[in-house]
């Protein structure tokens, strides 16, 4: 096909794709646009909504605590009147006979066992009368009184009732969890407390009862919310338990369709249940660890906020949970009308594009010419650069995209001959830095030494080189090894200045320590703005004695291996990186090794490779490779070593250079 055909179906192509795509990406932005509003908007409703229900279930938790402080008050208050009565006794049993002050037998079912002490519980009721259900109590010696006195009714089985087994025992107030009330029939709430006389003898049980109704029903406006809100008490059951992790519903009220309906208990054990397991879950745990909060998960197969709030001092949490639709109803009708205007946008674009085709067609055979002209201008200065002429230019026509690909050419051109440029640089680093290292490993008689290095990039800041300058004795092999901060161009640099420091200052006379700490001077100069450092070991071993005598600067520490007894022992030793302190003063370490002993230094480049699960190659499979192929000759042992990283790795790329240098006694004892 010739390419003024491909030219006007790409000019086509540029023109109505483009458009076309743009339309149908406007149009589903929009639509998104909508959705995004809509979502937007739900979950601000929601937001907003759960942080009003959670402000008010706390509020209405808050108000139920203080008025059930009030009937404590009340409760106190008529403990401390009747204790009154007790020690002046007008409670005491009327006369019988001659048996003196006597009761009814406990188990006698008789009018008399009511005893009426409107003094004490009147007062209260008329001053807390939207507030107070019933007072009662029942004395230790079986009778019994209870206010208002038209509840007084068989209450011969009044010790098995349940706040009178809450009381026993107990001095302060304590509340029961809501529950119907055997008198009334209503659903209630019991503070109870056990009295005492004066000189501290047990009297019985009192108690005050106060309608959930009563405490809730005014200061619930929740309705108004959404007409499908439900609100019950429900509290976790205890930990260890036949139920543990279950969360019981004590009593609940829904305003379901009505605006009024009382509060019930349910008949037989009812337990909270969601779709999602996972949210109960939490809540069950947050109710466990006493933390208010709220949640949006399913509640009878619909998606609700859920808000919950303690009620203070008592196990139970107040429930607020509302259907999630009812919240975002709104935004639910915002989507719907964003995605009928984008039906009518579609409609009417899809009119333009067919318009604008006809257009761009006429404009794309007049064009077709010019375009091929400048695309083959753009051919040929290719050509000429893959040829090696950087000089190649191209004229720039016009300032659409052809021309600006041509500028961008022209301006590609010499950054590509600079980055050739750099390369090539590179190439002549990596060569001389090659050309630093040691060509071969020095012959000693006894010893058995192998060397490498590979870099990470081109260049790289590991080190290591042999020294015959220090030492005349021929029984005596001098090696350091070295790793430079970081890798690249600047740490080989530094590499080549630690090089050249410690092989000048080597001819000089001195012990290892004092060529060290005059090399940390000079190294602590250059690095000084930087803030580079080299870590270094620097050892000299004796063939003839088997011993070494090292300086460990901060470095990883060598390893001896004794193949007889099998043992690892650790070159350490204290010591600083080079060019930290230019100060600091260096130790020599000295150490025997054992006949066929193997001495590894390396740098971090080996014991920390990671492979593809982030795990470390590690000094533990070291020494198993050094144990594997301690019967190789050290350059075979080098090649095992490094083939071992790079097969851990499993083709993971080499994040740091690696240094190794392999010496084995061969002397014969």
């Amino acid at each position: 096909m010739r390419i003024l055909w491909k030219t006007l179906i790409l000019l086509l192509g540029i023109s109505l794709v483009p458009l076309l795509l743009v339309t149908g990406v406007s149009h589903r932005a929009m639509r998104a646009m909508g959705t995004d509003l809509a979502e937007q908007g739900r979950g601000s409703l929601l937001e907003r909504t759960s942080t009003a229900l959670q402000r008010m279930v706390e509020d209405h938790a808050r108000v139920l605590r203080l008025e059930m402080d009030v009937l404590a008050l009340v409760l106190q208050s008529g403990a401390k009147d009747i204790r009154e009565l007790a020690r002046t006794g007008e409670l005491a049993c009327p006369p019988s006979g001659d048996r003196g002050a006597a009761c009814p037998a406990p188990e006698a079912m008789r009018p008399e066992r009511f005893v009426s002490i409107e003094s004490v519980f009147a007062p209260m009721q008329r001053k807390y009368a939207s507030l107070v259900h019933w007072q009662a109590v029942l004395f230790e010696d079986g009778r019994y009184s209870v206010f208002p006195e038209h509840f007084r009714v068989d209450l011969g089985q009044m010790r098995n009732l349940p706040w009178v087994r809450l009381g026993l025992g107990t001095r302060e107030p304590k509340w029961s969890d809501p529950h119907r009330d055997p008198l009334t029939g209503n659903v209630v709430f019991t503070v109870t407390r056990s009295l005492y006389s004066h000189e501290e003898q047990f009297l019985g049980v009192s108690a005050v009862s106060v309608s959930v109704d009563t405490v809730l029903k005014e200061n619930i406006h929740t309705h108004m919310l959404s007409p499908n809100l439900v609100f019950f008490m429900a509290a976790p059951e205890a930990e260890g338990g036949p139920d543990d992790g279950l969360i019981k519903i004590i009593a609940q009220r829904s305003t379901a369709g009505h605006k009024d309906v009382r509060w019930s208990v349910p008949d037989k054990p009812l337990w909270l249940a969601s779709k999602d397991e996972a949210g109960l879950a939490a809540l069950a745990s947050d109710l466990r660890q006493d933390r208010n909060g709220v949640r949006l998960m399913p509640f009878d197969a619909r998606l609700s906020v859920w808000v919950y709030a303690r009620i203070p001092e008592m196990r139970s949490y107040l429930f607020f949970v509302i259907p999630a639709s009812d919240v975002t109803r709104e935004a639910e009708a915002v989507e719907a009308y964003v995605r009928d205007r984008v039906g009518q946008q579609e409609r009417f674009s899809m009119a333009v594009v067919a318009v604008v085709g006809l257009l761009a067609l006429a404009a794309a055979l007049a064009g077709a010419r010019t375009i091929t002209r400048r695309i083959g201008n753009l051919v040929s200065g290719v050509r000429r650069v893959a040829a090696g002429d950087f000089e190649a230019r191209v004229p720039v026509e016009g300032r659409d995209e052809i021309g600006e690909l041509s500028t961008t050419f022209n301006r590609m051109v010499p950054a590509l001959q600079d980055s050739v440029r750099i390369r090539q640089g590179l190439m002549v680093a990596q060569e001389v830095q090659q050309h630093l290292l040691p060509v071969r490993a020095p012959v000693i008689a006894g010893l058995d030494v192998a060397a490498a290095s590979l870099y990470s990039d081109e260049t790289g800041g590991d080190y290591y080189d042999f020294f015959d300058v220090c030492c005349r004795d021929p029984n005596i092999l001098t090696v350091a090894v070295g790793d430079v901060s970081g890798h690249g161009l600047q740490a080989a640099l530094l590499m080549a200045t630690v090089r050249a420091a410690l092989r000048g200052r080597l001819t000089q006379s001195g012990s290892m320590a004092e060529a060290l700490r005059d090399v940390n001077r000079l190294v602590a100069v250059d690095t000084r703005e930087t803030g580079q450092f080299v870590t270094l070991i620097y050892a000299q071993v004796h063939s003839a004695t088997r011993t070494i005598r090292w300086i460990r600067a901060g470095h990883e520490p060598g390893f001896l291996y004794d193949p007889v007894q099998d043992e690892f022992v650790q070159l350490r030793g204290p010591g600083v990186a080079l060019g930290l302190d230019g100060d600091m003063v260096f130790k020599e370490q000295v150490a025997t090794y054992p006949e066929g002993g193997i001495l590894v230094l390396g740098t971090d480049g080996i014991t920390e490779a990671h492979n593809a699960a982030g795990e470390m190659f590690g000094r533990h499979r070291l020494e198993n490779v050094i144990r594997t192929s301690l019967h190789f000759p050290a350059k075979r042992m080098v090649e095992i070593i490094t083939e071992a990283v790079r097969e851990f790795q499993g083709g993971m790329p080499q994040e740091d250079d690696l240094t190794l240098v392999v010496i084995k006694d061969v002397r014969v004892a």
